[in-house]
């Protein structure tokens, strides 16, 4: 995963990254001492209105494609951003 980037906007985080042909992405949100999957796109955006604000959120995210019938996985990218 390349070029992951969070912002804080009002009311909500938005992670941007870079979109690859092919790849859908399951974004991974830090909550109860483990990351936990939030959501599958195919998309190279997510926005996240369940942020509070003043709190520091920790986002991974990464890439996969089925092949030959096997799902192939990117590495993780992660980031951190405080909430407004």
């Amino acid at each position: 995963m390349k070029g992951l980037r969070a912002s804080a906007v009002k009311g909500a985080a938005v992670l941007k990254w870079t979109k690859v042909s092919g790849l859908k992405y399951k974004v991974y949100k830090y909550a109860g001492g483990k990351y936990k999957c939030v959501k599958i796109l195919s998309a190279n955006t997510y926005r996240d209105k369940t942020v509070k604000a003043g709190k520091l959120c920790r986002y991974k995210v990464r890439g996969y494609k089925k092949i030959s019938g096997k799902t192939v996985y990117t590495k993780y990218a992660s980031v951190k951003i405080r909430a407004k």
